[in-house]
C-alpha cells in the first residue's frame, strides 16, 4: 500500500485525522486572508499622504517654519494653496491652485497651462454628471472668480480617488496672500510623530479628520492582522493536536 492509499484510508476511518485536516485547512485559509491584509498594510504605509496646513504669515516669502518643512527629510513637496470656484450652467466645481513645482514633485503632474485643471474621476463626474462615458479632456467656458475663462479639464489618474478634487497651476503672486499650505509626506509612520512634529512648529492640520479617519483604518487592519494570524496558529495548534494522537493510533 503506497502512501497516499495510506492516507486516504487513515482519513475514512479516523475522526481524528478527519478533525485535524479540517483544522489544517481552517489555518491555511486564515494564513492566505491574513498575507493579503499584511501587502495593504504594507501597501498603506508606503503610500504619500497630504497635510492642509495653516499658518499666519506676515509677509508673502516664506516663514523659518515653512523653511524646516521643506527641509524634513519625509517631505516630497510644500505649496501654498487656495481655492477658486468654477462654475458651468448649474455645475460648480472647487478648484484648488497650487504652485507648478508641486504639482510636478508632489502630483507627478507635468503643466503645460495655466488654463488647464487636472481632475480626478470624481471631480470629472462632478463636472460631467450626465456624460456615461467621460472624455480624458473637455473644454468648457467657466465663470471663475475672476470672471469668465475657457479652461481646459483633464483627467488625471495621479490624483488621489474619492472626494472629488481638482487642481490647477497657479504663480506665487497668485498664492503669496494664502496662510493655507499643502504638504505632501512620502509615507506614512507608525504613531503619527512626523505630524506632532509639524504642528510643534506652529501649524494648525485643518484635514485633521481625514488624518484620525486613515488612522482608525490603520488600526483596523492591524487588528485584523494580529487576530487573523493568533486564529490561524490556534487552528493549526488544534489540528496537531487532533492529528498526531489519531495517527499514531491508528499505526498502533
Amino acid at each position: 500500500m503506497n502512501a497516499i492509499q495510506r492516507f486516504l484510508r487513515m482519513r475514512r476511518q479516523s475522526d481524528g485525522i478527519k478533525a485535524g485536516l479540517l483544522c489544517f485547512l481552517l489555518g491555511t485559509v486564515l494564513l492566505a486572508v491574513t498575507a493579503g491584509r499584511i501587502v495593504r498594510y504594507a501597501k498603506m504605509l508606503q503610500a504619500p499622504y497630504e497635510l492642509i496646513l495653516s499658518q499666519y504669515t506676515a509677509s508673502a516669502g516664506d516663514s523659518p517654519a515653512v523653511m524646516q518643512l521643506k527641509l524634513r527629510d519625509d517631505v516630497q513637496a510644500v505649496s501654498r494653496q487656495s481655492e477658486i470656484k468654477v462654475s458651468n450652467n448649474e455645475i460648480t466645481l472647487s478648484v484648488t491652485l497650487l504652485s507648478p513645482q508641486y504639482l510636478s514633485a508632489g502630483c507627478g503632474l507635468t503643466p503645460d497651462s495655466a488654463q488647464t485643471v487636472y481632475c480626478n474621476h470624481s471631480a470629472m463626474m462632478t463636472l460631467l454628471p450626465y456624460q456615461q462615458e467621460l472624455p480624458a479632456e473637455t473644454q468648457m467656458q467657466c465663470q471663475t472668480d475672476s470672471g469668465s475663462r475657457v479652461l481646459r479639464f483633464r483627467s488625471c489618474d495621479t490624483l488621489p480617488e474619492g472626494e472629488p478634487l481638482a487642481v490647477m497651476q497657479a504663480s506665487t503672486a497668485e498664492l503669496s496672500a494664502s496662510e493655507t499650505y499643502r504638504v505632501r509626506m512620502k509615507a506614512r509612520e507608525l504613531g503619527g510623530t512626523a505630524v506632532q512634529e509639524i504642528q510643534a512648529l506652529g501649524f494648525d492640520v485643518i484635514n485633521r479628520d481625514v488624518l484620525l479617519a486613515e488612522e482608525y483604518e490603520e488600526k483596523i487592519l492591524l487588528l485584523h492582522l494580529r487576530w487573523g494570524l493568533l486564529s490561524a496558529a490556534l487552528a493549526i495548534i488544534c489540528g496537531a493536536a487532533f492529528y498526531v494522537p489519531a495517527r499514531k493510533k491508528f499505526k498502533n
